[in-house]
């Protein structure tokens, strides 16, 4: 009777893994970021102190922190318009800049943050599209922050979005 007993929670076990599995390979985030994540640990990035340095809203500042206990090498960002909902591929642009954000002491707890200034938003594209297109209220843009984190990860991480012209 025992070893039944020992045969069915390792049965169990096994279905639990491989749901979990399943379920992050379909794209579930809150259980790759959660659980999963245990395992093999991506920086987790957030920002604050999201500002704009000039009157015309096109140059912007702010803090980059992680909130997990994994280094970040950043090496730029990527911008991507949209007109409404409709994302312009043509007018997607990156910054190449390489910056470091320090692990944070614990899990859950705000890093040292490292100061991003006077990134440009839009560039003459963008400011060409708009003057042909008299689009500029309906213009915004999404900031990626791209790097490798300290465990090996190439990622692409999406910190603002609808940044309005």
């Amino acid at each position: 009777m025992q070893n039944k007993n020992k045969k069915n929670l390792y049965k169990i076990l096994f279905i639990t893994i491989m749901l979990g599995f399943i379920i992050s390979l379909a794209g579930c985030n809150w259980l790759s970021f959660g659980l999963l994540n245990i395992f093999d640990p991506q920086a987790q990035i957030r920002i604050k102190n999201f500002d704009y340095t000039d009157d015309y809203k096109n140059i912007v500042t702010f803090d980059v922190f992680t909130i997990n206990q994994v280094e970040f090498i950043g090496s730029g960002f990527e911008l991507e318009y949209y007109r409404g909902s409709t994302k312009l591929d043509s007018l997607k642009s990156s910054v190449g800049v390489n910056f470091y954000i320090a692990p944070s002491s614990g899990p859950g707890v705000e890093g040292a943050a490292t100061k991003v200034t006077e990134l440009c938003l839009y560039t003459s594209a963008v400011l060409n599209y708009v003057k042909t297109y008299s689009a500029f209220n309906e213009i915004s843009c999404d900031l990626y922050i791209v790097g490798t984190d300290g465990a090996g990860h190439d990622l692409k991480v999406k910190v603002a979005s609808g940044i309005s012209a």
